[in-house]
Parts: structure tokens; sequence; C-alpha cells
């Protein structure tokens, strides 16, 4: 990997290079103390933490970035697809499976259909074991809605969100290849700090900092108002302390909000001005007047029970 990097990011290589090989020394050491399987599936990926000064004002925005060394090459990969058969799993598996096969698609080891996670999945310990199964999760676009209630929090908490892609695509080959040798950079629009997978462990010192570098390019250009707006980059694993590689705490020079940014604010207000409307053609005015009439209605209740008792 060359040296553009210093041009759009200060990011420094060398202090990059050291924490990563602490971070691997560490669980090394770690290692020799402990179940050594169990604790090189918990510390499996390498990742960078992003925290930012100012919170984007933004909802559930995906930044996807090419890594120099793919993450999930050879991995086992899972594709929730849609009902082509309501009544049978089974069809609807086998009928995206020829439809990928035909679009010279090979890289997915499992096709599951909304049904059968609706109908195999529905206890906590069933959907621990298949988020621990697959290394990748991918989705059709038309049902990411629908996967956090079905899959619950454990799918989460791993950070194996199901990536989004459109499977009618007529360059579905090229997509599905894209999202293996990317990663993901997820902004809830939440809170201030967000992560994305760098690495894995398996990969040599080398290989972690190449993609860690390649990682905070991608920040420099794509952070919400501007890579002044980056507070600190922490590399860590699923369940490590973050090392710091690098450290701002300079909040003048952070620039106004983009077109972006400032849309979705637009938008959220009138949303809200949307709801009050409907609130208002109901005759119930303001969320809060509506608040106000269930407390008070629950007030005459309580007085009335009160005074049929003393009765």
């Amino acid at each position: 990997m060359d040296d553009s990097w210093k041009t759009t990011c200060p990011l420094d290589k060398g202090q990059v290079t050291k924490a990563v090989k602490a971070l691997k020394e560490y669980i090394a050491k770690a290692q020799k103390k402990e179940n050594e399987k169990a604790l090189l599936e918990e510390h499996n990926c390498i990742q960078l933490q992003v925290t930012l000064h100012k919170i984007p004002a933004v909802k559930e925005k995906s930044v996807y970035i090419k890594l120099p060394h793919e993450l999930y090459k050879d991995s086992e990969i899972c594709l929730f697809t849609p009902d082509f058969d309501e009544d049978d799993a089974e069809k609807s598996e086998e009928y995206y499976k020829n439809l990928l096969n035909e679009k010279g698609v090979s890289a997915i080891t499992k096709f599951m259909p909304i049904r059968q996670v609706r109908l195999d999945y529905r206890q906590y310990e069933s959907r621990r074991k298949l988020v621990d199964m697959y290394d990748l999760f991918l989705c059709d676009k038309s049902i990411s809605h629908r996967l956090p209630k079905l899959l619950g929090k454990y799918l989460f908490e791993k950070r194996k969100h199901p990536w989004p892609v459109d499977i009618e695509c007529d360059d579905l080959r090229k997509e599905i290849s894209d999202v293996v040798g990317n990663t993901r950079w997820f902004m809830s629009g939440n809170g201030s700090s967000s992560i994305m997978t760098a690495g894995k462990m398996t990969f040599s010192v080398s290989q972690i900092v190449d993609n860690i570098m390649a990682c905070a390019v991608e920040v420099a250009k794509s952070a919400p108002r501007g890579w002044n707006n980056v507070c600190s980059l922490n590399i860590k694993t699923d369940n490590s302390l973050g090392l710091p590689v690098y450290y701002n705490d300079n909040h003048e020079d952070i620039r106004d909000m983009d077109m972006g940014e400032l849309e979705y604010l637009r938008d959220c207000k009138r949303r809200r001005e949307q709801k009050k409307a409907m609130w208002n053609m109901v005759g119930l005015g303001s969320r809060n007047k509506s608040k106000k009439l269930r407390i008070s209605s629950g007030k005459r209740k309580i007085k009335s029970k009160k005074t049929k008792e003393k009765k």
C-alpha cells in the first residue's frame, strides 16, 4: 500500500503498527491462560472505533470501504431472501439458489427465506447458533427492515448486521463481490461512536495495518463535518479495550453541516409537523395534550373508585 493516505488524514502509520502488534501480543498471551479456541472466536475481528466530536445528523448511514486485504474471502456467507413460495421454504431456497447460479454468484453458502427465519429461529439459543455459524450475512433490500425484529439483539451485538443487496439487479455478481471485498462503516445517528471491521486475528500485522490505513482515508473523506470532527480512532477486538492510534481535542475547526445532514434535519422537521397535523385532525392536538388527557382520565377513574369504596 502506498503513502497517499498522508495527504488526506494525519494518521501516524508507525503508531498504528505499534498498536496492532500490542493487541496481537495481548491476545496471544491471553490464549495461553484460557481456552484457546473460545478466545480466538471471541477476539476474531480487529475493529476500528471512530469517535466524533459532534453526533452526526444522519439516520443509519453506511459507508462501504474497499480494503487491500479482503475480510470475507472463502468465508461462510448466509443470504436472507424473500419468500418465493410463502407456504414452502424449500421451494423458495431452491428458486434463489438457481437464480444466483444463473447470474454467476457462487460465494453464498446458505440461502434462507424469511419464512424459515420466522419459523425456525424464534428462540434466543437457535438465533445465537445461527449468528455464530456464519461470518457474513446478506439480505435482499426489500426485507432488510424486517430482520432486526426476527433475528434479535444478538446479531447486532456481534456486529453482523445483514448487508442489503439487490437480488434482482443486472450485475449481482459484481455487487456481491464488492460486499465481500469491502467493510462497512455504519453510523446509526444515535451517538458519536461507531465501529467498522478492519481485519482478522489470522491476518499479519502488515495486512491489518494496510486495512486500517485504508479505513482511515475513507473516514477522512466521509466523516460528517470533515476530518476535524474526528475526536479519536481506537483499534480493538469484540471484547477488548481500545488502543488509541489518533486523538484530536480541537473543537474549533469543525465545519458546518453538509447538504446531506441539513436535508435529514429538514426531513425530520417535516415528519414532526405531519405527525402534529395528524393529531390536530383527530382533535387531540399535540402528543403532550393527548398525554394530559390520558392522565386526567386516569385520575378521574381512581377518584371514582375511591368514592365507591367509601360508600
